[in-house]
């Protein structure tokens, strides 16, 4: 017995944090499963988007038509010269390539069709959706560690989960490109911060190789390569002495530029098979509208704004001021990405980014919102000296990130149920639906009379964006 409490005690010291969190997440997550996925609804999670990303692989696996000759339902742009390719690009379907082949082999061993979209297909890629962002959700708890006290790191990384609608595009709608990103914006800061913390020259080369999975993802996204060009920028002198650094390593500067394009190197391949040219835009008419950027609506609005859907953020934009006090290393790569990164996503013509729950558009961004949401939590942690002040602190911000937690979960049902439109929100339907916990068939009634439709011609046209 002695032996065992040994051990036990030898088991308890080496686990972190992390291993606290995880636990309460997986058993959570395998607790609630049927209660936050849509599948009840939908059959399959592979429908809309979700479908055209896994296209890639029933054309290519299945059909064994990569130019898309077969009859199917896949949303096609059609090239110059008549080549038609999906819309979007195939990250997400390299991402899903590991676990779409093992529910291949389990299919051809079994009883179930081989065809991309039976049972074993769709458990298997859910499963892989979810591993992806657990491996995203470790390193950015790696990252936090850099500069931020581990029971700190460990609370940003719950909230980042629990208290923001990337639950939602885990469990219910993981197949959508946001979880794939999520993780490998993760896997950028860990190897960006890491170069910058060791200069060591594997962290660039994972570095580069995490930033052209995200541009394949979604190739809007590269905007993420701010971060390292003004990363422990604060002053001349540490612009100069970061910009002497990268040049002194110009050919592993190099190399790691060429392991960029040869990531990307895929979809440049095949669009000059299909298309003729290396670059191609799948999506026609639809455009971004750089002179009418829709922030506040972007951020604020109660159709599709960041805020009124995920509160939690309002602390990560707050901690910004404690980034630029405590973290000046870390200020400006993050306000220039934010800055940026907001702005642009706000000119797509559609900013509130079709049917979602609550703003989708920012969700791989988390990754970078969580830093002064840990430095803002970390600061008041650190606010006080007594060990019993401290401990009350941090009892304080667990209690209010449990808050914003509860919370998220609350809205998620009531979007489930229906109660919260996929596009036609509004300040009125808002309220109503937030004030409110059952619903009579009369209120329901009630409810639907609310939602307005927004007028996609003028969207779509740019001439009137404003919701």
């Amino acid at each position: 017995m002695e032996t065992l409490g040994i051990k036990m005690r030898n088991l308890a010291a080496k686990l972190s944090p992390w291993h606290l969190f995880l636990a309460i997440s997986v058993f959570f997550v395998l607790l609630k499963f049927d209660d936050y996925n849509h599948w009840k609804v939908w059959k399959t999670p592979l429908v809309m988007d979700a479908e055209q990303y896994y296209s890639y692989l029933t054309s290519t696996f299945i059909h064994h038509d990569s130019y898309f000759h077969f009859q199917n339902k896949y949303w096609l742009a059609t090239a110059d010269n008549g080549g038609q390719v999906p819309r979007y690009t195939m990250g997400v379907a390299v991402m899903e390539a590991p676990f779409f082949f093992a529910a291949h082999a389990i299919a051809n061993l079994s009883d179930y069709a081989p065809d991309g979209y039976s049972e074993p297909y769709v458990w298997c890629v859910c499963l892989g959706a979810v591993v992806y962002v657990f491996m995203g959700l470790y390193f950015l708890y790696k990252t936090l560690l850099f500069f931020f006290q581990p029971v700190i790191s460990m609370l940003t990384v719950f909230a980042v989960f629990f208290a923001t609608n990337l639950f939602y595009y885990t469990i219910s709608c993981g197949l959508m490109s946001h979880s794939f990103a999520f993780s490998m914006f993760c896997l950028f800061l860990f190897a960006t911060l890491k170069l910058y913390k060791e200069r060591k020259a594997r962290y660039l080369f994972l570095s580069a190789f995490s930033a052209g999975m995200i541009a394949l993802i979604r190739p809007t996204d590269m905007i993420v390569l701010i971060i390292p060009l003004f990363l422990g920028v604060h002053s001349r002198e540490s612009f100069r002495s970061w910009r002497m650094f990268l040049w002194s390593k110009r050919t592993t500067v190099l190399l790691a530029a060429t392991l960029f394009l040869l990531t990307i190197s895929p979809q440049l391949i095949y669009w000059k098979l299909h298309t003729g040219h290396f670059l191609f835009y799948g999506y026609g008419d639809e455009h971004f509208y750089f002179r009418d950027p829709q922030v506040v609506n972007f951020l604020l609005s109660y159709r599709k704004g960041l805020i009124p859907y995920v509160p939690v953020m309002v602390l990560a934009f707050l901690g910004m001021i404690t980034l630029y006090l405590k973290n000046r290393e870390l200020f400006w790569p993050v306000l220039l990405f934010n800055s940026l990164n907001i702005y642009m996503l706000s000119c797509w013509w559609d900013w509130s980014y079709g049917g979602s729950f609550g703003n989708r558009a920012l969700i791989q961004s988390f990754a970078v919102l969580a830093i002064p949401l840990a430095a803002l939590l970390n600061a008041a942690y650190l606010a006080f000296r007594t060990q019993w002040k401290k401990k009350a602190a941090l009892l304080t911000i667990a209690f209010t990130l449990c808050l914003f937690s509860t919370f998220n979960l609350w809205i998620i049902r009531k979007y489930m149920a229906g109660l919260i439109h996929f596009s036609y929100m509004n300040k009125q339907a808002y309220w109503f639906v937030m004030t409110r916990n059952g619903f009579t068939a009369g209120e329901r009634a009630e409810l639907e009379k609310m939602f307005r439709a927004p007028d996609w011609e003028s969207f779509r046209n740019g001439s009137n964006r404003n919701d």
